[in-house]
């Protein structure tokens, strides 16, 4: 992998060791990364964080292109030993390929002395080697390295591979520029740049299609397919490099040795020596499962013979009918339906493009031309066009091939599986949503219940019951959550949107997959429970704790956790005020009392403008003539009684409430904050400004035909009004009081302790 600083040609980096007058090593393929990981920095200049540069003196970077980290020749300030750090830009190095390379046994993997992390950023301490790389030697011999030192590499690196794949680890991206030449006399080589290795003990569908296409095997490169077999075929061709002193496609781009791997055997007449030669068949051999691995070369290294494959046969439990007319897919030639069907599955997007995206009706057709040689019944529907495509492919290739293993958009979709799925298409992880979704609307669980078990993939066994599993338990769900006690949370349920539905059905998925599984109900549980007790919602914790409604609890844990963090907020905040009361409350006494003739003036603007409502009113009743005059006196009579009224009981809360009075509680105040509390949103201006125009309308006939009534109204209002601001100031008072004698006690327990 580009990064490492241990011995490199010049496009990835200089070697990490380069002896005085050594020539710098010429060209090297740059392992490419996949694009669904991380960007990386460039190297820097700023030079090591403080933790390390106090241990240790950069000599020179050694950078490469492509390369993933920074990467430097540098001295231990204590011991003057020369190492190689290597500072990765992330602090996601995998921990267990870290931990296999400073346990190693193998002398032929290079030596790891110390990994960590400084300033968040993870590095590795590696030994200094100083006799280049691998490609640089073969440079230096165009006509090939000499069979013997070959047979001793093949040995080295075999037990190198062999140590790894014995920890479940693969290392990806073995290359003639990823391996080290520690001493030529007598020869020995170390395997470094472990940047892409993965751990992964079984066979598998790879997400990550990182590393260098020129030395990927055809599993890999058709359909992302990983295994220890990857780590086999590229030392057979870094072999037949070394042996001929040539590069296979020598200046060709990636797309052209794509399709020389794809499209058959690799020619390997060029190797001279006949034991060399019959180590490159065996490694290279097309079908993985037939590939030799470390037991046949250690029967070759003991002078064994052992057989080389032979073409590719049908998988295990497949169809092996072969039909005269082949059918050509991606450069290759097809003869069997079902290894056909095997290679669109595991090139999923690119036959989901040919067959159905790129609007190209004949790629389709000539394949159900084909099909055809197999009779009548084995030509395929074509499909209905309102399905989503990787749909309409699934059914294509369970189609021609009902065996296939349950793969559908590169995902294992078996029961043991969907638990995880299901988990990551509620949380809302990459494709896994999408995944769900279609699984769920085009009831595809049943359609790939007949595939077998086979390359470490399990079969589909059970998915038809998970399905019918799946249904019961949405059709559960409406019911379970009308129990839920509290009305946002039902709200949030019954939610139409597409992501709440889509969270829905993930989690019925979940439920119902996880149901045979007791370990994984058990952990599930615990977690609910254990946010149960961190939030403290009675509601929440009644459904953590129901095995059927935990499914639900699980749905509203992030709400119940925003629910928990606003009212603990809330709280701290009425502990803060409450605190704030204590030390102020003389204070607070003091202004209550010294303010009482500023609440009186206010008493009095409000009482004020009532009155001159009060006379407005009477006015218009006098100018409108519909009385006679003496009740238009009365009128007046009744306007200085409600006027007076009014004032006294006005100007007794002023004087009881004292500074607070406004505008809390004064008639102003009050009736501003209850008109701004209506008019918040569009819809309560426009009940406001209705209700206004209908009191205005109602108090202007009242006034026209009984003038006497309107100001009796108003003040008799009013006074009811005053009355309620007083129970509200006396409530408001009784709370703060609580407040102050809670804080009061918290402070003393507190001095206490």
């Amino acid at each position: 992998m580009a990064g490492s600083g241990i011995g490199t040609g010049a496009q990835e980096a200089p070697p990490t060791v380069l002896d005085p007058g050594r020539q710098r090593p010429g060209e090297a393929d740059v392992t490419e990364i996949d694009p669904d990981r991380p960007d990386w920095r460039p190297a820097s200049a700023t030079g090591l964080p403080p933790g390390l540069d106090s241990r240790f003196a950069v000599i020179r970077s050694l950078h490469r292109v492509g390369a993933r980290a920074e990467v430097y020749l540098v001295k231990d300030r204590a011991t003057d030993e020369e190492r190689v750090l290597k500072l990765y830009d992330d602090a996601r190095r995998s921990r267990i390929v870290q931990s296999f390379l400073q346990r190693k046994q193998s002398t032929h993997i290079v030596t790891v002395y110390e990994v960590g992390t400084e300033a968040d950023r993870d590095y590795e301490i590696m030994e200094h080697l100083g006799g280049g790389t691998l490609l640089a030697l073969s440079e230096a011999h165009p006509g090939g390295l000499d069979p013997a030192r070959v047979t001793a590499l093949v040995r080295q690196l075999g037990a190198a591979l062999a140590a790894m794949h014995a920890a479940g680890l693969i290392h990806r991206d073995v290359k003639p520029s990823n391996i080290a030449v520690r001493t030529l006399e007598p020869f020995e080589v170390a395997l470094f740049d472990f940047d892409i290795s993965s751990h992964q003990p079984a066979p598998g569908l790879s997400q990550d299609r990182s590393g260098t296409v020129r030395y990927q095997p055809p599993e890999f490169l058709a359909g992302s397919w990983l295994s220890t077999a990857c780590d086999w075929w590229a030392l057979g061709l870094t072999v037949m490099e070394l042996a001929t002193g040539t590069r296979l496609l020598a200046g060709a781009d990636d797309d052209a040795v794509r399709r020389h791997v794809a499209g058959g055997p690799l020619a390997v007449h060029r190797v001279v020596d006949d034991r060399l030669r019959l180590l490159c068949q065996g490694l290279l051999a097309q079908d993985h499962t037939a590939r030799w691995g470390a037991d046949q070369v250690d029967r070759w290294l003991a002078g064994e013979s052992p057989p080389v494959p032979g073409p590719a046969p049908a998988d295990p439990g497949r169809v092996a009918a072969q039909v005269p007319t082949a059918y050509r897919y991606l450069d290759t030639d097809y003869f069997n339906r079902d290894a056909l069907a095997l290679d669109l599955t595991r090139t999923w997007d690119t036959a989901a493009e040919l067959l159905f995206r790129s609007g190209d009706p004949e790629p389709l057709a000539r394949l159900r031309h084909w099909l055809g040689q197999y009779g009548p019944t084995a030509i395929p529907d074509p499909g209905d066009p309102r399905e989503p495509v990787d749909v309409r492919l699934l059914r294509l290739v369970r189609a021609m091939d009902p065996s296939q293993p349950p793969i559908y958009r590169a995902v294992h979709i078996a029961s043991t599986r969907l638990a995880d799925l299901a988990s990551q298409a509620a949380d809302g992880v990459g494709i896994a949503p999408a995944i769900v979704r279609e699984l769920w609307n085009h009831r595809l669980l049943p359609l790939l219940t007949t595939g077998v078990a086979a390359d470490g993939l399990e079969g589909g066994a059970g998915l038809a019951e998970l399905d019918a599993g799946w249904r019961a338990w949405y059709e559960w769900w409406p019911r379970a959550v009308r129990t839920v006690a509290d009305d946002e949370a039902r709200r949030i349920l019954r939610g139409r949107d597409a992501e709440a539905t889509g969270r829905t059905v993930a989690l019925c998925l979940l439920a119902a997959a996880a149901g045979t599984d007791d370990a994984r109900r058990a952990d599930i549980s615990a977690d609910l429970r254990r946010r149960a007790r961190s939030v403290r919602l009675p509601w929440f914790t009644e459904l953590a704790q129901d095995p059927d409604r935990m499914w639900i609890a699980l749905r509203l844990s992030r709400h119940a956790e925003q629910v928990a963090a606003e009212r603990d907020e809330e709280e701290a905040r009425e502990r803060r005020h409450a605190r704030w009361l204590l030390r102020n409350q003389r204070l607070r006494e003091w202004s209550r009392r010294q303010n009482r003739p500023l609440a009186l003036s206010w008493a009095v603007a409000g009482v004020f403008l009532m009155g001159l409502l009060c006379a407005l009113t009477v006015s218009v009743s006098d100018i409108a003539g519909q009385v006679p005059g003496t009740t238009i006196l009365r009128a007046w009579v009744a306007t200085v009684f409600a006027v007076a009224s009014t004032l006294g009981f006005e100007s007794l809360l002023a004087w009881e409430i004292g500074g607070r009075f406004h505008p809390r509680y004064s008639m102003l105040g009050a009736g501003l904050i209850l008109l701004g509390r209506a008019a918040r949103t569009i819809a309560g201006r426009g009940i406001v400004l209705a209700v206004t125009a209908g009191v205005l309308a109602g108090a202007y006939l009242l006034t026209v035909y009984q003038p006497v009534t309107t100001p009796l109204v108003l003040g008799g209002t009013t006074i009811v009004w005053a009355v309620a601001r007083y129970l509200s100031w006396r409530a408001d008072a009784a709370r703060e009081r609580a407040a102050v004698e809670r804080a009061a006690r918290e402070l003393g327990a507190g001095l206490g302790r």
